[in-house]
């Protein structure tokens, strides 16, 4: 019985290193920043990528957030790919890749226990249609009064824009209520896997909808504000999808519009608006 013992000590002594073996070092990789490159028409290059998803050699490692390393089982020299991750409507529990940017290449030298540090540049893709780029730096096409109160019309300001000039609009209790829409109609997809989507910059006081305006097999205005962006006291950038609303609604050509009410518990409100683009695959 005592050799027996005597055996089972031995075995676990010098078999740990089978049973536990020594881990492997990992590499390290950060996302330093991210950036837009200022291409030609198609406006202002602000945008809200919130992660990268990263491959190494192909093989994906997942999506990572700006300023955070983090562990690569590899080493040397190795292929990379960052593709850019948003969260569609301003919704963090809705991440998903953009698919009107480019993605990121670049060929880096890993060293386990070190980190290679990376800046991805992304742009938007060529085959885009632009069906408006709105920056209120001269005019608005904003201009469909929807509310028929001409005291909640869009004016322009320096003071708290976010690029240049903004579009600013004020609520107060004598005039709690504001909506408007293009003073266009736009032909979107209606089929297929093409998504339409709407970036919008904004600083709000109020809860602000908005979403696309249409109108039904009977004629009658259809107001499809499926999107409430939160307040927030600094700017803001979203990538709103419109697909869902189109699929549910097939009847273009659409007006995009934008709409807030003052609540019962505030006196007055300011909603700046900025960086306005409509925008789809060209079909």
């Amino acid at each position: 019985m005592r050799r027996i013992l005597y055996f089972f000590a031995f075995c676990c002594f010098f078999s740990c290193d089978i049973i536990n073996p020594e881990e492997e070092i990992p590499s390290f990789i950060e996302l330093e920043s991210f950036t837009l490159l200022q291409t030609p028409n198609t406006g202002s290059n602000r945008e809200n990528i919130k992660e990268g998803w990263v491959y190494v050699d192909n093989e994906l490692i997942g999506a990572f957030a700006e300023g955070k390393p983090f562990p690569v089982l590899a080493e040397g020299t190795v292929d990379i790919i960052v593709d850019p991750g948003v969260h569609e409507n301003g919704n963090r529990f809705t991440p998903g890749l953009y698919p009107y940017y480019t993605r990121y290449t670049t060929t880096v030298e890993l060293v386990r226990g070190q980190t290679t540090v990376i800046n991805p540049e992304f742009a938007y893709r060529d085959n885009i249609t632009f069906k408006f780029i709105q920056d209120f730096e001269n005019n608005t096409i904003f201009t469909a009064d929807l509310d028929g109160n001409d005291e909640t019309r869009i004016t322009y300001t320096t003071d708290g824009a976010l690029d240049g000039v903004s579009a600013k609009i004020e609520l107060d209790v004598d005039n709690p209520t504001f909506n408007v829409g293009t003073n266009a109609s736009y032909a979107l997809p209606v089929t297929g896997p093409n998504d339409t989507y709407l970036e919008i910059n904004f600083k709000t006081d109020v809860p602000l909808s908005l979403g696309l305006i249409t109108l039904d097999n009977g004629g009658n205005v259809q107001q499809l504000y499926g999107q409430i962006l939160n307040s927030t006291p600094v700017w803001k950038k979203v990538y709103v999808n419109l697909k869902q609303i189109i699929l549910s609604n097939p009847t273009p050509p659409y007006q995009v519009g934008f709409a807030a009410t003052l609540p019962s518990d505030q006196s007055s409100a300011t909603i700046f608006v900025d960086n306005i683009k409509l925008l789809h695959f060209t079909e």
